[in-house]
């Protein structure tokens, strides 16, 4: 656990008159640490789960693992809960009500997760012989849908972002997804501290969107390069669905410090 947390739960729970919440603390310390640990233990299992061979199988387990993630979740969100009507947030209330918020969001996107994977369960088991997907399995269809989308983007790009950046290329490596942008700021203008920005600010959208967090839950990865008018690198991240499980808990673990 992060030794933030830890020195935040201590001066949340120390109270001597507030007996328990020194031990909703103690189970605090506890949930946080087996938060973490099932996030990272889904997320394996739903990596696992989009190449295997036995996919029906793999599934079954995602959705197992999904179960046991939402019961952590429950468990953290109602200890926060039984807190903040016991008093015993104190002087960092508004911390631990914007966590608690936090924790009842990213509980929601995982709820919406396990929907998705029941969705799946009898398509992959017959997807062999799906007549819509014409004998190919949902991924290699996926795959061809996907290759078809960005062909189309690439006849019309550039695209504008925004009034400073256009995409240029969208191409696809495997599950690695490649997004090539051309940014009007010289490179020689951007500050490490724009540059920080302009990864999280990216990371943060991509992981926050329904639509790449299903290919990330799939095994997809992707990577956006950043270059100015002259072809230089200004900036370049990989978002993997194990650094969006990553980013919840750095969020969490920032809003704590705070």
């Amino acid at each position: 656990m992060n030794k933030r947390a830890v020195i935040l739960f201590a001066l949340l729970f120390a109270d001597p008159a507030l007996a328990d919440c020194n031990a909703l603390g103690q189970q605090g310390h506890n949930l946080d640490r087996q938060l973490e640990a099932t996030i990272q233990q889904y997320q394996t299992v739903v990596t696992a789960a989009a190449s295997s061979s036995d996919r029906p199988n793999m599934y079954a387990k995602a959705i197992e693992a999904n179960n046991k993630l939402l019961g952590a979740f429950n468990s953290y969100v109602e200890l926060l809960e039984r807190s903040q009507s016991e008093g015993c947030f104190g002087q960092q209330a508004a911390a631990w009500t914007t966590i608690l918020n936090k924790l009842r969001s990213r509980r929601e996107e995982f709820k919406e997760e396990r929907e998705v994977l029941l969705k799946a369960v009898p398509v992959v088991q017959a997807d062999k012989n799906n007549k819509t997907t014409q004998g190919k399995t949902s991924s290699e269809f996926l795959t061809e849908k996907l290759d078809a989308q960005f062909e189309a983007m690439n006849k019309v790009a550039p695209i504008d972002v925004d009034s400073k950046t256009q995409l240029t290329r969208v191409e696809r490596t495997g599950k690695v997804i490649t997004y090539s942008y051309e940014v009007r700021i010289p490179q020689a203008s951007w500050t490490p501290q724009m540059r920080d920005q302009l990864v999280r600010s990216t990371s943060e959208k991509t992981c926050g969107d329904k639509g790449t967090r299903t290919l990330l839950g799939l095994g997809y990865e992707f990577r956006f390069m950043n270059l100015d008018s002259t072809g230089l690198l200004v900036s370049s991240a990989l978002v993997t669905s194990e650094k969006c499980a990553q980013l919840t808990a750095q969020q969490l673990r920032e809003l704590g410090a705070k």
